[in-house]
């Protein structure tokens, strides 16, 4: 009867010592308070989809853009007419590389000169005068078939020693049929230049390097110098992006503040370049320090307080995420301790929390 006493006394006083070691281990964090401030938990970046120079835009740090909203716009580079005449040819449609085309056809559009014609001749046969042996760049021609039934006005475009060229206007000339070239209109033989025959000016090739985006005309169109032909991005653009109609806008791609603007009003850019950093709004976690006395009272998963005074909201819950393994220099050495949160309406990065251990 007396041992069954004794152990059951030892088993009564081993449970009264042991309830408060209990009790410590498990309010660790209780009454351990810190201080917190709210940061974003991952940069986001928004890059150009393609060379060229940046629309002007209205992107500034702190401001907030909703998902969808176009940030940033890249102007293409637009290609325009140097000439008046007939488009030819057109190798390229919206989306197409260019490089492609001019390696077939040598170019990505052709145009036929209004005035397509033009004379290549030399003064061996001119009237044998100063005026006739040097015709000068600019001198007003007229032109004439050796049977003097066709007639045509031209003008001096290039002169390279003997060699001169004639661009030719209007007129009846047979393409076949020498012509005779006077500096007169009375067709005089001491107004003599030369003689020859007609030849095609070849058409104007216009090329591009890049992805195209826009074509402006088609085959037959009649076009003066200064009309828009076409636009490219001197790039590749990815095969998604090609021929859509916003492949030159930067879009967020979810709700977000931007925490730095890397490029200025009419910058050019290239393809790919980071054209502003930004946080995703409403993905926080609030930073606190906590001092290496108070750091083994905190583990991964512990439930605290977290309360916002300023802001008048009602306390919340948070959970210790993670804590920081290296401590602070200084004569007491701090570790930083990171909780994630429910972020309630109004809460911005930035903004001070108290923690209470719970």
């Amino acid at each position: 009867m007396m041992k069954k006493i004794t152990a059951a006394a030892a088993a009564l006083m081993l449970c009264v010592m042991s309830q408060p070691m209990l009790s410590a281990g498990a309010e660790t964090v209780d009454g351990l308070i810190l201080a917190a401030t709210v940061q974003a938990k991952n940069e986001i970046v928004l890059t150009a989809p393609a060379s060229g120079e940046l629309d002007t835009f209205s992107v500034n740090q702190g401001d907030q853009f909703a998902s969808g909203d176009t940030l940033f716009t890249v102007k293409p580079v637009k290609v325009y007419a140097d000439i008046d005449g007939t488009v030819a040819g057109v190798y390229i449609e919206k989306g197409d590389i260019a490089d492609a085309a001019t390696a077939r056809y040598g170019a990505a559009m052709q145009i036929e000169y209004t005035e397509r014609y033009q004379i290549t001749a030399n003064t061996r046969s001119s009237y044998n005068n100063a005026e006739c042996r040097n015709p000068y760049v600019g001198t007003q021609v007229y032109l004439r078939s050796l049977n003097e039934k066709h007639y045509a006005d031209g003008v001096i475009t290039a002169v390279s020693g003997q060699t001169f060229t004639v661009q030719i206007f209007g007129g009846d000339l047979v393409f076949t049929q020498d012509v005779n070239i006077y500096s007169a209109p009375e067709y005089e033989s001491k107004s003599l230049l030369g003689r020859s025959t007609i030849s095609i000016v070849e058409p104007y090739v216009v090329s591009a390097s890049g992805t195209v985006t826009q074509v402006a005309v088609k085959k037959g169109d009649e076009v003066k110098a200064g009309d828009l032909l076409f636009a490219y991005v001197p790039d590749k653009l990815d095969p998604a992006i090609r021929g859509t109609a916003n492949w030159a806008n930067v879009k967020a791609k979810q709700d977000i503040v931007i925490k730095a603007v890397n490029v200025q009003q009419g910058a050019s850019v290239q393809k790919d370049q980071i054209l502003v950093s930004a946080y995703a709004l409403g993905d926080y976690e609030l930073i606190a320090s906590v001092e290496e006395s108070d750091v083994s009272r905190l583990q991964v998963g512990d439930l605290m307080t977290i309360s916002f005074e300023e802001l008048g909201v009602s306390d919340i819950e948070g959970t210790v995420a993670r804590i920081g393994a290296i401590g602070s220099d200084g004569d007491v050495s701090k570790y930083t301790v990171a909780l994630d949160f429910e972020v309630p309406e109004g809460v911005l990065i930035g903004m001070h929390a108290t923690i209470i251990g719970k």
